[in-house]
């Protein structure tokens, strides 16, 4: 075989496969802003990570106010079993009504309306 040949060969090879990885790298916003169409982040991408860092610092306050207050082990574990319970139970509540509001929108949406 040829050098040229076989140099151009593993050139072509080299490029295609770079090539391949710039496309894999590209997203649809890439594609979608270079014409103008970029999509709009929803108020719901903004707010729900927001909502999130709000969550695990009164999380975080809960706990820390727990652990600092003046009371017994007994007492200090019977404490944070009962507000686990209750935290258990307000989640579980809220799972069931955002699977119910699903499940209704998913209605909804097969019925056409």
């Amino acid at each position: 075989m040829n050098m040229t040949k076989l140099a151009f060969a593993i050139g072509s090879t080299v490029g295609a496969r770079r090539l391949m990885r710039s496309v894999q790298a590209v997203n649809m916003n890439d594609v979608l802003g270079s014409i103008g169409l970029e999509r709009r982040r929803s108020a719901l991408d903004k707010v729900l990570p927001a909502l999130g860092y709000v969550g695990l610092g009164t999380v975080i306050g809960a706990g820390a106010a727990l652990l600092m207050a003046p009371s017994s082990g007994r007492e200090l574990r019977a404490k944070v079993s009962h507000q686990l319970d209750e935290a258990k139970s307000r989640v579980d509540q809220r799972i069931r009504s955002v699977e119910g509001a699903a499940e209704e929108m998913a209605a909804r949406r097969n019925n056409g309306g």
